[in-house]
C-alpha cells in the first residue's frame, strides 16, 4: 500500500467572522493559499471528476475554506443537519490532531446542511453536539433549500464558505489548555453518492481497494503559519 501525504503551508488571516462569501472572499483572495480537490482515487467505478478548488486560511478563532464547485448535477435533499448530507452534492474536511488517533469528519451539503462527529473510523462515531454545530460558519452560494438540478452539458458553478471553529476542535480532542497546535493531519473531500454521476475526489491521494474516506493514514499535512501579515 502506498501512502503519499501532501503537505500545506496555510496563511494567518485576519478574519473571525464573516455574513457573506464575498465579504471573506475578500480577504482569502489576498491571503490564502488554492488546492484542488481531484484526486479520482477509485477511477474504474467513479470516473466523472467535477472541477473542485479550495481556498485556504486560517485566523486566531477559525479555518476557513471557500470551496469553488463546477459540476452537472447540484443536488440537496437533506434538509437538516445530521442528515445523509453526503447523498448530496457534498464537500468534506477531515481533521486529526496530532498524537490521537481520532479525527473530526465535517461534512456539508450545497445548501450549508452539515453533519460532525468525532470519529476512529467509519464504524465507531459520536457527534458533536447540535450547540457546537451552531457554531460553524456555513455560508453557500445557493440560497434556495430543496435543491436538483441536472443539466449533462453545462458545469454549474457553486461556493460554500465554512468556518471551522478552533475552540470546538479544541473541546473534542481534549486540549482545554494551551495553544492550538501549529500541525495538523487533514484531507479535503468533494462526493455526490446519490447525484446522476457518483463521484469521490480527495485532495490527498488515498490508495484502498474499495471507496472510503476514513481512512486517516491517507490524511495530509497541514502546517498554520503563525506570523501576520
Amino acid at each position: 500500500m502506498t501512502i503519499t501525504n501532501k503537505k500545506l503551508e496555510v496563511p494567518f488571516i485576519k478574519l473571525d467572522g464573516a455574513k457573506s462569501i464575498k465579504e471573506a472572499k475578500k480577504v482569502l483572495d489576498k491571503y490564502s493559499v488554492i488546492i484542488s480537490i481531484d484526486q479520482v482515487n477509485w477511477k474504474e467505478k467513479y470516473p466523472y471528476k467535477p472541477e473542485v478548488s479550495a481556498q485556504i486560511a486560517h485566523s486566531n478563532h477559525f479555518i476557513w475554506i471557500l470551496a469553488d464547485i463546477k459540476e452537472n448535477h447540484i443536488r440537496a435533499h437533506t434538509l437538516k443537519d445530521y442528515g445523509d448530507v453526503w447523498e448530496d452534492s457534498c464537500f468534506e474536511f477531515f481533521v486529526q490532531f496530532p498524537n490521537q488517533a481520532k479525527y473530526i469528519n465535517f461534512e456539508t451539503n450545497c445548501i450549508g446542511v452539515s453533519t460532525a462527529s468525532v470519529r476512529t473510523g467509519r464504524n465507531d462515531s459520536t457527534p458533536i453536539s447540535k450547540e457546537d454545530l451552531k457554531k460553524f460558519v456555513r455560508i453557500s452560494s445557493i440560497e434556495q433549500k430543496f435543491t436538483d438540478i441536472y443539466n449533462p452539458n453545462k458545469m454549474q458553478d457553486w461556493k460554500l464558505l465554512l468556518g471551522i471553529p478552533k475552540n470546538v476542535l479544541m473541546k473534542y480532542f481534549n486540549l482545554t489548555k494551551g495553544p492550538f497546535p501549529s500541525e495538523l493531519r487533514a484531507n479535503f473531500y468533494k462526493c455526490g453518492d446519490m447525484t446522476n454521476a457518483p463521484h469521490f475526489l480527495s485532495w490527498n491521494p488515498i490508495n484502498t481497494p474499495e471507496c472510503d474516506f476514513h481512512v486517516p493514514e491517507f490524511f495530509g499535512e497541514l502546517t498554520l503559519e503563525d506570523s501576520e501579515y
